[in-house]
């Protein structure tokens, strides 16, 4: 009976000493910003439906877009929290190259909604003139 107590000791003590090493707040934080970033530039496929010339899909493009701009305001906030938290942390370089990335893609999407907009607006007025 002392033989299986030790043994179980041993076990839970050998469980803290050796166990999974806990993860760092900044690394949480970058790991779900850099999740979100890859989750949509590569797993999601979204630019594929947004740069489509198919007129047919204006709803999915818009939505690809709300989808899009929604996952890549998330993870700048992460990276940014990141940035205003850590401002040593050994992920902080990472961090603001992929906030760029980020920033630059906003920028584009932006880009795509206004002209969209205006492609929008072209065609009512087109409409509204051949009914007059």
């Amino acid at each position: 009976m002392k033989k299986l107590i030790f043994l179980l000791f041993l076990t839970l003590i050998g469980q803290f000493v050796f166990g999974q090493k806990r993860i760092r707040k900044d690394e949480l934080l970058f790991e779900k910003g850099l999740l979100l970033q890859q989750l949509v530039s590569e797993d999601l496929e979204l630019d594929d439906i947004i740069n489509s010339k198919d007129t047919t899909i204006k709803l999915q493009q818009e939505l690809a877009i709300d989808v899009k701009e929604t996952s890549l305001n998330k993870a700048h906030e992460y990276y940014q929290e990141l940035i205003d938290s850590f401002p040593k942390s050994k992920l902080l370089y990472r961090t603001l190259n992929n906030k760029g990335f980020i920033e630059l893609a906003l920028d584009e999407l932006k880009r795509l909604f206004k002209k969209s907009l205006t492609a929008e607006q072209a065609t009512k007025k087109k409409a509204a003139l051949v009914q007059d």
